[in-house]
Protein backbone atom coordinates (compact mmCIF):
# COMPACT_ATOMS: atom_id res chain seq x y z
CA UNK A 1 0.00 0.00 0.00
CA UNK A 2 1.20 3.51 -0.97
CA UNK A 3 2.18 5.82 1.56
CA UNK A 4 0.12 9.26 1.58
CA UNK A 5 2.27 12.30 1.80
CA UNK A 6 0.51 15.91 2.30
CA UNK A 7 2.53 19.56 2.61
CA UNK A 8 1.92 20.90 5.80
CA UNK A 9 1.13 24.17 3.62
CA UNK A 10 2.27 26.19 0.54
CA UNK A 11 2.26 25.21 -2.90
CA UNK A 12 3.49 21.85 -4.30
CA UNK A 13 6.55 22.09 -6.00
CA UNK A 14 9.21 20.09 -8.41
CA UNK A 15 11.68 20.43 -5.27
CA UNK A 16 8.78 18.89 -3.30
CA UNK A 17 8.10 15.87 -5.62
CA UNK A 18 11.82 15.28 -5.99
CA UNK A 19 12.51 15.38 -2.42
CA UNK A 20 9.60 13.03 -1.70
CA UNK A 21 10.91 10.72 -4.49
CA UNK A 22 14.38 10.09 -3.23
CA UNK A 23 13.21 9.41 0.44
CA UNK A 24 10.13 6.92 -0.54
CA UNK A 25 11.51 5.53 -3.97
CA UNK A 26 15.29 6.24 -4.30
CA UNK A 27 15.74 5.05 0.06
CA UNK A 28 13.31 3.67 1.49
CA UNK A 29 11.95 1.70 -1.47
CA UNK A 30 8.21 2.05 -0.89
CA UNK A 31 5.65 3.32 -3.21
CA UNK A 32 3.92 6.82 -2.27
CA UNK A 33 1.42 9.19 -3.40
CA UNK A 34 0.05 12.90 -2.81
CA UNK A 35 -2.81 13.54 -0.98
CA UNK A 36 -4.29 16.69 0.32
CA UNK A 37 -5.18 16.16 3.98
CA UNK A 38 -4.95 13.18 6.57
CA UNK A 39 -1.77 11.90 4.85
CA UNK A 40 0.70 9.73 7.10
CA UNK A 41 3.77 11.93 6.33
CA UNK A 42 3.66 16.00 6.63
CA UNK A 43 6.13 17.16 5.33
CA UNK A 44 6.74 20.31 6.96
CA UNK A 45 6.69 23.83 5.31
CA UNK A 46 10.51 24.83 3.86
CA UNK A 47 12.02 27.59 2.12
CA UNK A 48 14.04 25.38 0.35
CA UNK A 49 11.41 23.23 -1.03
CA UNK A 50 8.69 26.41 -1.52
CA UNK A 51 11.47 28.52 -2.91
CA UNK A 52 14.26 28.59 -5.80
CA UNK A 53 16.69 29.35 -2.71
CA UNK A 54 20.28 28.13 -3.23
CA UNK A 55 22.25 27.32 0.56
CA UNK A 56 25.73 26.27 -0.12
CA UNK A 57 26.24 25.87 3.00
CA UNK A 58 23.38 25.84 5.71
CA UNK A 59 23.97 25.97 9.59
CA UNK A 60 24.12 21.92 11.16
CA UNK A 61 22.47 21.14 14.75
CA UNK A 62 22.66 17.74 16.47
CA UNK A 63 20.09 15.42 15.83
CA UNK A 64 20.61 11.88 16.95
CA UNK A 65 24.29 10.65 16.28
CA UNK A 66 24.69 13.23 13.39
CA UNK A 67 25.21 16.85 12.95
CA UNK A 68 22.82 18.03 10.34
CA UNK A 69 21.44 21.11 8.66
CA UNK A 70 17.51 21.54 8.53
CA UNK A 71 17.12 20.69 12.29
CA UNK A 72 15.03 22.92 13.71
CA UNK A 73 14.09 22.68 18.01
CA UNK A 74 15.58 18.90 17.43
CA UNK A 75 13.21 18.07 14.50
CA UNK A 76 14.78 16.92 11.06
CA UNK A 77 13.27 18.14 7.98
CA UNK A 78 13.95 15.15 5.96
CA UNK A 79 13.27 16.04 3.01
CA UNK A 80 14.64 19.68 2.94
CA UNK A 81 18.25 17.44 3.75
CA UNK A 82 17.47 14.68 0.96
CA UNK A 83 17.02 17.52 -1.75
CA UNK A 84 19.87 19.38 -0.46
CA UNK A 85 22.57 16.26 -0.55
CA UNK A 86 20.99 14.80 -3.61
CA UNK A 87 20.74 18.05 -5.91
CA UNK A 88 24.44 18.58 -4.60
CA UNK A 89 22.96 22.43 -4.00
CA UNK A 90 26.25 22.66 -2.00
CA UNK A 91 28.35 22.20 -5.26
CA UNK A 92 26.52 25.45 -7.10
CA UNK A 93 28.31 27.62 -4.98
CA UNK A 94 32.22 28.75 -5.23
CA UNK A 95 33.45 26.24 -3.56
CA UNK A 96 36.66 24.97 -2.97
CA UNK A 97 38.08 23.67 -6.77
CA UNK A 98 40.99 22.83 -8.41
CA UNK A 99 42.77 23.34 -11.45
CA UNK A 100 40.41 21.16 -13.54
CA UNK A 101 37.78 23.27 -12.18
CA UNK A 102 36.59 19.78 -10.02
CA UNK A 103 35.23 20.12 -6.49
CA UNK A 104 36.89 19.09 -3.88
CA UNK A 105 35.71 16.17 -2.02
CA UNK A 106 37.74 17.74 1.08
CA UNK A 107 35.50 20.54 1.72
CA UNK A 108 32.46 19.19 1.26
CA UNK A 109 29.96 19.01 4.34
CA UNK A 110 30.36 15.07 4.29
CA UNK A 111 33.69 15.41 5.02
CA UNK A 112 33.84 18.38 7.40
CA UNK A 113 31.11 16.48 9.62
CA UNK A 114 33.82 12.82 9.36
CA UNK A 115 30.57 11.18 7.42
CA UNK A 116 31.97 11.19 3.69
CA UNK A 117 32.46 7.69 4.02
CA UNK A 118 29.24 6.46 5.26
CA UNK A 119 25.82 6.94 2.58
CA UNK A 120 24.79 9.35 5.59
CA UNK A 121 21.67 10.74 3.57
CA UNK A 122 20.51 6.98 3.94
CA UNK A 123 21.25 5.84 7.40
CA UNK A 124 19.77 9.59 8.37
CA UNK A 125 16.38 9.11 6.22
CA UNK A 126 16.11 5.08 7.65
CA UNK A 127 16.71 6.49 10.95
CA UNK A 128 13.90 9.45 10.44
CA UNK A 129 11.60 6.88 9.11
CA UNK A 130 11.37 4.40 12.16
CA UNK A 131 11.03 7.61 14.45
CA UNK A 132 7.58 8.37 12.31
CA UNK A 133 6.08 4.65 12.23
CA UNK A 134 6.93 3.92 8.65
CA UNK A 135 7.41 0.37 7.62
CA UNK A 136 11.15 -0.37 7.66
CA UNK A 137 12.38 -1.19 4.17
CA UNK A 138 12.54 -4.62 2.61
CA UNK A 139 16.00 -6.20 2.21
CA UNK A 140 17.73 -5.73 -1.16
CA UNK A 141 20.64 -7.18 -2.84
CA UNK A 142 23.45 -5.47 -2.82
CA UNK A 143 26.25 -4.66 -5.68
CA UNK A 144 29.66 -4.23 -6.03
CA UNK A 145 30.57 -3.30 -9.52
CA UNK A 146 34.16 -2.98 -10.39
CA UNK A 147 34.63 -0.21 -13.33
CA UNK A 148 37.76 0.66 -15.48
CA UNK A 149 38.94 3.80 -17.28
CA UNK A 150 40.27 3.30 -20.41
CA UNK A 151 42.02 6.55 -20.83
CA UNK A 152 45.13 4.98 -23.12
CA UNK A 153 44.44 1.77 -24.59
CA UNK A 154 47.86 0.59 -25.93
CA UNK A 155 51.28 2.07 -24.85
CA UNK A 156 52.74 2.01 -27.90
CA UNK A 157 50.96 0.04 -30.42
CA UNK A 158 48.45 1.22 -32.78
CA UNK A 159 49.51 4.32 -32.81
CA UNK A 160 50.48 6.83 -36.15
CA UNK A 161 53.80 6.47 -36.84
CA UNK A 162 55.28 9.99 -36.45
CA UNK A 163 54.15 9.03 -32.67
CA UNK A 164 55.89 6.00 -32.41
CA UNK A 165 58.89 7.40 -33.62
CA UNK A 166 58.41 10.20 -31.71
CA UNK A 167 58.36 7.90 -28.53
CA UNK A 168 61.91 6.33 -29.40
CA UNK A 169 62.55 10.17 -29.66
CA UNK A 170 61.66 11.00 -26.10
CA UNK A 171 63.16 7.97 -25.01
CA UNK A 172 66.69 8.60 -26.66
CA UNK A 173 66.44 12.41 -25.66
CA UNK A 174 66.18 11.20 -21.67
CA UNK A 175 68.51 8.45 -21.85
CA UNK A 176 65.76 5.50 -21.30
CA UNK A 177 67.03 2.94 -22.61
CA UNK A 178 64.66 0.64 -20.57
CA UNK A 179 61.45 2.34 -22.10
CA UNK A 180 63.08 2.47 -25.69
CA UNK A 181 63.97 -1.39 -25.08
CA UNK A 182 60.66 -2.03 -24.06
CA UNK A 183 58.53 -0.51 -26.70
CA UNK A 184 61.00 -2.24 -29.46
CA UNK A 185 59.98 -5.30 -28.15
CA UNK A 186 56.39 -4.66 -28.09
CA UNK A 187 56.54 -2.74 -31.78
CA UNK A 188 58.00 -5.63 -33.14
CA UNK A 189 55.65 -8.63 -31.54
CA UNK A 190 57.96 -9.91 -29.08
CA UNK A 191 56.48 -9.08 -26.12
CA UNK A 192 52.39 -7.73 -25.56
CA UNK A 193 51.82 -3.98 -25.10
CA UNK A 194 52.06 -3.72 -21.39
CA UNK A 195 48.45 -1.45 -21.51
CA UNK A 196 46.65 -4.42 -23.44
CA UNK A 197 45.49 -5.53 -20.08
CA UNK A 198 41.75 -6.94 -20.89
CA UNK A 199 41.59 -10.06 -20.66
CA UNK A 200 43.79 -10.06 -17.08
CA UNK A 201 40.80 -7.50 -15.99
CA UNK A 202 38.38 -9.88 -17.26
CA UNK A 203 39.40 -13.04 -16.23
CA UNK A 204 39.89 -11.54 -12.73
CA UNK A 205 36.37 -9.72 -12.58
CA UNK A 206 34.82 -13.11 -13.39
CA UNK A 207 36.90 -15.40 -10.98
CA UNK A 208 35.99 -12.77 -8.10
CA UNK A 209 32.37 -12.74 -9.30
CA UNK A 210 32.63 -9.03 -9.96
CA UNK A 211 30.35 -7.53 -12.41
CA UNK A 212 32.38 -5.10 -14.55
CA UNK A 213 32.02 -2.10 -16.57
CA UNK A 214 34.72 -0.41 -19.61
CA UNK A 215 34.54 3.05 -20.26
CA UNK A 216 36.39 4.03 -23.17
CA UNK A 217 37.90 7.62 -24.08
CA UNK A 218 37.39 8.14 -28.06
CA UNK A 219 37.73 12.27 -27.79
CA UNK A 220 40.02 14.43 -30.04
CA UNK A 221 43.24 14.62 -28.92
CA UNK A 222 44.18 17.47 -26.87
CA UNK A 223 46.08 18.56 -23.59
CA UNK A 224 44.32 16.65 -21.34
CA UNK A 225 42.88 13.86 -24.10
CA UNK A 226 46.29 12.09 -25.24
CA UNK A 227 44.44 8.39 -25.83
CA UNK A 228 44.67 6.55 -29.04
CA UNK A 229 42.88 8.35 -32.62
CA UNK A 230 39.35 7.50 -32.37
CA UNK A 231 39.48 5.93 -35.37
CA UNK A 232 42.31 3.65 -34.98
CA UNK A 233 41.31 0.03 -35.64
CA UNK A 234 43.40 -1.81 -33.04
CA UNK A 235 41.42 0.55 -30.08
CA UNK A 236 37.85 -0.58 -32.05
CA UNK A 237 38.89 -4.16 -31.75
CA UNK A 238 39.68 -3.99 -28.21
CA UNK A 239 36.14 -2.15 -27.86
CA UNK A 240 34.86 -5.17 -29.58
CA UNK A 241 36.41 -7.45 -27.59
CA UNK A 242 35.95 -6.17 -23.98
CA UNK A 243 32.08 -5.87 -24.96
CA UNK A 244 32.04 -9.50 -25.34
CA UNK A 245 32.62 -9.80 -21.80
CA UNK A 246 31.66 -6.99 -19.90
CA UNK A 247 29.22 -3.65 -20.24
CA UNK A 248 30.80 -0.65 -22.26
CA UNK A 249 30.10 2.93 -21.65
CA UNK A 250 31.27 6.10 -23.16
CA UNK A 251 34.50 7.79 -21.48
CA UNK A 252 33.63 11.66 -22.87
CA UNK A 253 36.88 13.78 -22.98
CA UNK A 254 38.17 16.64 -20.83
CA UNK A 255 37.13 19.19 -23.52
CA UNK A 256 33.80 17.84 -23.88
CA UNK A 257 32.58 18.41 -20.18
CA UNK A 258 29.56 20.78 -20.42
CA UNK A 259 29.78 20.50 -24.42
CA UNK A 260 26.98 18.01 -25.23
CA UNK A 261 27.85 18.40 -29.34
CA UNK A 262 31.14 16.71 -28.19
CA UNK A 263 29.77 14.13 -26.10
CA UNK A 264 27.39 13.23 -28.46
CA UNK A 265 30.21 13.29 -30.92
CA UNK A 266 32.17 10.87 -29.00
CA UNK A 267 29.68 8.27 -28.21
CA UNK A 268 28.61 8.00 -31.63
CA UNK A 269 32.08 6.95 -32.65
CA UNK A 270 31.22 4.15 -30.04
CA UNK A 271 27.62 3.30 -31.11
CA UNK A 272 29.51 2.80 -34.85
CA UNK A 273 32.08 0.44 -33.16
CA UNK A 274 29.61 -1.37 -31.64
CA UNK A 275 26.84 -1.20 -33.54
CA UNK A 276 24.33 -0.50 -31.16
CA UNK A 277 23.36 2.45 -28.93
CA UNK A 278 25.25 3.31 -25.76
CA UNK A 279 23.61 5.13 -22.31
CA UNK A 280 26.08 4.96 -20.33
CA UNK A 281 28.85 7.48 -19.52
CA UNK A 282 31.59 8.82 -17.26
CA UNK A 283 33.33 11.96 -17.80
CA UNK A 284 37.43 11.80 -18.09
CA UNK A 285 38.66 13.24 -14.71
CA UNK A 286 36.19 12.43 -13.15
CA UNK A 287 34.66 15.72 -14.33
CA UNK A 288 31.63 16.70 -12.80
CA UNK A 289 30.28 20.19 -12.24
CA UNK A 290 26.50 19.73 -11.79
CA UNK A 291 25.35 22.76 -13.22
CA UNK A 292 27.12 21.47 -16.80
CA UNK A 293 27.62 17.94 -16.79
CA UNK A 294 24.03 17.01 -16.07
CA UNK A 295 22.73 18.64 -18.47
CA UNK A 296 24.62 18.09 -21.33
CA UNK A 297 24.93 14.51 -20.94
CA UNK A 298 21.06 14.17 -21.12
CA UNK A 299 20.92 16.65 -24.18
CA UNK A 300 23.55 14.25 -25.51
CA UNK A 301 21.28 11.86 -25.51
CA UNK A 302 22.58 9.87 -22.65
CA UNK A 303 20.92 8.07 -19.33
CA UNK A 304 23.43 6.96 -17.11
CA UNK A 305 26.10 8.72 -15.25
CA UNK A 306 29.17 6.92 -13.73
CA UNK A 307 30.94 10.14 -12.94
CA UNK A 308 29.60 11.14 -9.82
CA UNK A 309 32.49 10.58 -7.17
CA UNK A 310 35.29 12.66 -5.47
CA UNK A 311 38.69 12.87 -7.45
CA UNK A 312 40.73 13.38 -4.20
CA UNK A 313 38.04 11.43 -1.27
CA UNK A 314 36.95 8.22 -1.06
CA UNK A 315 32.99 7.75 -0.21
CA UNK A 316 29.23 8.61 -0.71
CA UNK A 317 29.39 12.15 -2.78
CA UNK A 318 25.62 12.46 -2.25
CA UNK A 319 25.17 10.23 0.56
CA UNK A 320 23.32 7.86 -1.14
CA UNK A 321 24.73 4.38 -2.06
CA UNK A 322 22.44 3.27 -5.44
CA UNK A 323 21.59 5.00 -8.35
CA UNK A 324 19.29 8.31 -8.30
CA UNK A 325 17.95 10.34 -10.42
CA UNK A 326 19.51 13.94 -11.11
CA UNK A 327 18.25 17.39 -10.34
CA UNK A 328 19.05 20.42 -12.10
CA UNK A 329 18.64 23.85 -10.29
CA UNK A 330 19.38 25.59 -13.18
CA UNK A 331 15.78 24.61 -15.06
CA UNK A 332 14.64 23.64 -11.60
CA UNK A 333 13.58 20.19 -12.30
CA UNK A 334 14.55 16.33 -12.56
CA UNK A 335 16.54 15.44 -15.13
CA UNK A 336 16.15 11.86 -17.54
CA UNK A 337 19.49 11.20 -15.56
CA UNK A 338 20.09 8.39 -13.51
CA UNK A 339 23.43 8.84 -11.41
CA UNK A 340 25.63 5.81 -10.41
CA UNK A 341 27.89 6.98 -7.36
CA UNK A 342 31.80 6.13 -7.45
CA UNK A 343 32.81 5.20 -4.20
CA UNK A 344 36.66 4.63 -4.72
CA UNK A 345 39.15 5.15 -7.22
CA UNK A 346 42.57 3.82 -7.35
CA UNK A 347 44.35 7.44 -7.87
CA UNK A 348 42.33 8.96 -5.18
CA UNK A 349 43.76 6.75 -2.90
CA UNK A 350 47.59 6.47 -4.34
CA UNK A 351 47.86 10.17 -5.16
CA UNK A 352 45.72 12.49 -4.07
CA UNK A 353 45.11 11.12 -0.60
CA UNK A 354 48.44 9.79 -0.28
CA UNK A 355 47.76 6.84 1.19
CA UNK A 356 49.77 2.81 1.29
CA UNK A 357 49.25 -0.18 -0.05
CA UNK A 358 48.79 -1.55 2.76
CA UNK A 359 46.61 -3.53 4.72
CA UNK A 360 44.66 -0.61 7.06
CA UNK A 361 44.12 1.43 3.92
CA UNK A 362 42.08 -2.06 2.31
CA UNK A 363 40.82 -2.27 5.51
CA UNK A 364 39.57 1.48 5.12
CA UNK A 365 37.85 0.80 1.46
CA UNK A 366 36.15 -2.55 2.99
CA UNK A 367 34.68 -0.41 5.54
CA UNK A 368 33.15 1.46 3.04
CA UNK A 369 31.94 -0.87 1.31
CA UNK A 370 30.36 -2.38 4.19
CA UNK A 371 28.51 0.50 4.68
CA UNK A 372 27.09 0.25 1.35
CA UNK A 373 26.03 -3.32 2.39
CA UNK A 374 23.96 -2.41 5.04
CA UNK A 375 21.33 -0.35 3.55
CA UNK A 376 21.49 -2.70 0.34
CA UNK A 377 23.35 -0.23 -2.30
CA UNK A 378 25.94 -0.62 -4.69
CA UNK A 379 29.39 0.17 -4.09
CA UNK A 380 31.84 0.94 -7.24
CA UNK A 381 35.44 1.01 -7.32
CA UNK A 382 37.45 2.67 -10.16
CA UNK A 383 41.18 1.25 -11.78
CA UNK A 384 42.76 1.98 -15.24
CA UNK A 385 43.56 -0.33 -17.39
CA UNK A 386 47.14 0.94 -17.12
CA UNK A 387 47.28 0.94 -13.66
CA UNK A 388 46.62 -2.84 -13.82
CA UNK A 389 49.77 -3.58 -15.68
CA UNK A 390 51.79 -2.93 -12.32
CA UNK A 391 54.20 -0.50 -13.98
CA UNK A 392 56.16 2.17 -11.38
CA UNK A 393 53.96 2.92 -8.67
CA UNK A 394 51.23 0.96 -9.89
CA UNK A 395 52.90 -2.40 -9.07
CA UNK A 396 51.93 -2.79 -5.62
CA UNK A 397 48.56 -0.94 -6.12
CA UNK A 398 48.06 -3.98 -8.70
CA UNK A 399 48.44 -6.49 -5.98
CA UNK A 400 46.04 -4.07 -3.32
CA UNK A 401 43.15 -4.16 -6.37
CA UNK A 402 43.43 -8.43 -6.73
CA UNK A 403 43.60 -8.55 -2.60
CA UNK A 404 40.66 -6.04 -2.36
CA UNK A 405 38.36 -7.92 -4.71
CA UNK A 406 39.40 -11.29 -3.85
CA UNK A 407 40.62 -11.22 -0.02
CA UNK A 408 37.38 -9.26 1.01
CA UNK A 409 35.24 -10.68 3.64
CA UNK A 410 32.58 -13.08 3.06
CA UNK A 411 29.78 -10.13 3.55
CA UNK A 412 31.38 -8.21 0.70
CA UNK A 413 30.60 -10.59 -1.81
Amino acid sequence: MAVTVQLQGGVRTPRHDYAARVVFEVILGQEWKWVESHGEVVIPASELLGSDVRWVDPPSSPWKEWKLPFVERGALDAFAFAFWMASRMEEWGDGVRDEHGRFLGASSWAARQGVLERPVLEEVVRAWAADVGLPTPAPRPWTWWATIDVDNAFAYRHKPAWRKVAGFVRDGLRRDWAAMKERWAVLSGQIPDPFDTYDALLDFHEAAATPSRFFFLLADRGPHDEGLAPHSPGLAAAIRHVATRAEVGIHPGHASHGHPDRVRRETARLEAILGRSVHHARQHYLLHDAPRAWPALVEAGLAHDWSHGYHDAIGYRAGLARPFPAYDLGTERPLPLTVHPVNAMETTLARYMALPANATTLQRVWDCAAAARQVGGEFTTLWHNETYAGRGEWNVWRTFYQTLLQDRPQALR
